[in-house]
């Protein structure tokens, strides 16, 4: 693959960071974007990532900044098809003094402000929602239903390929290459066809793991008329 000589965004890092700076940027109509990657995508601190999200953070613009990923992570399979694996189970925050009770309760009044669901419970409720938990020391949490947990890996993927299809949207039927996860790719492929003819049919190739057995790195998909597997045509009404 060759690298453009220059580009309006240089964007270091495949990693979600990267791949959600990448997607904001197409969303609002910059064109000119290359993420650049040493290794492969996500095989960086995403990957050993727990995939834990909380909204509720020490600053109100991180609070946003969180309240909007956890929309966006709610919409992301229906724009990409590809379930990211978000399960917003909520969250306790707990409480051992009366200081840290205190900061939860400021908190928790700029939070509800925004519109987040949150709610400040003893501890006895706290067990009840958690039984696993001691309660020893506790003064009390607070409950925040909408955060909850994902694939990072998955997320990072479907964000660049949601950028790759905004992309590829306004001009013809073409490649789409797609790292990491051969049914990630598929399930891609199929939305990108399904969008843009329903004659269409999938291409792919190199479909399986490499030494590390991380799955393969050399799948891709185009819309095709008249067979797979590479058999067909580029369909030139496959696509705007």
């Amino acid at each position: 693959m060759t690298l453009p000589e220059r580009a309006r965004v240089v964007i270091i890092g495949g990693g979600v960071g990267g791949t959600s700076i990448a997607y904001h940027l197409v969303r609002r109509g910059w064109r000119d974007v290359v993420l650049v990657e040493r290794a492969q995508l996500t095989s960086g601190s995403t990957f050993h990532s727990a995939g834990l999200v909380g909204q509720l953070r020490s600053t109100m613009p991180l609070t946003r900044l969180m309240m909007d990923s956890v929309a966006l992570y709610g919409r992301l399979k229906d724009e990409t098809g590809i379930d990211v694996g978000w399960r917003p189970v909520g969250s306790l925050r707990l409480a051992s003094s009366r200081e840290r009770m205190e900061e939860l309760e400021r908190q928790a009044g700029w939070g509800m402000s925004f519109g987040l669901p949150l709610e400040l419970v003893g501890a006895d409720e706290a067990r009840r929602r958690f039984p696993l938990m001691v309660t020893d020391g506790v003064l009390g949490a607070a409950f925040l239903p909408s955060d909850g947990y994902l694939d990072p890996s998955g997320l990072a993927l479907a964000l660049v390929m949601c950028a790759v299809f905004m992309l590829t949207r306004p001009t013809k039927a073409q490649v789409v290459h797609c790292s990491n996860s051969c049914t990630s790719a598929r399930a891609f492929a199929d939305n990108y066809c399904q969008a843009y003819g329903s004659t269409c049919h999938i291409s792919a190739w190199g479909c399986g793991t490499d030494a590390d057995g991380f799955g393969s790195y050399s799948w891709g998909c185009t819309c095709i008329h008249g067979g797979t597997g590479g058999n067909g045509s580029i369909d030139p009404s496959c696509g705007p």
